[in-house]
């Protein structure tokens, strides 16, 4: 890999929900890299973004890539705790 992309994601669910179509493009790009989500500003997680962010990891495993969501907000951690993603964050406090 010539180039290696750590920089961030913000985790935009409106518009990840509105137009889905280039945040999948961006995780596609980096599937064999080290995907970084930063959900520090993040609202409620509805099911279809968690579907994102679940293909997004699975992709990033299958293609010895990695997976991370950052800095998790409350609204972020007990959304994803309600659809039983709670796996989807390595949180070391959980």
């Amino acid at each position: 890999m010539a180039e290696h992309i750590s920089e961030s994601i913000a985790l935009d669910v409106e518009s990840w929900l509105d137009a889905p179509q280039p945040i999948i493009e961006v995780l596609q790009a980096r599937k064999a890299d080290k995907i970084i989500i930063d959900a520090s500003d993040a609202p409620a997680i509805p099911a279809q973004v968690a579907q994102l962010l679940i293909a997004a990891q699975q992709t990033a495993l299958m293609h010895d890539g990695a997976f991370e969501i950052q800095n998790p907000s409350e609204a972020a951690k007990r959304s994803l705790a309600t659809l039983g993603l709670s796996d989807l964050l390595q949180d070391e406090d959980a």
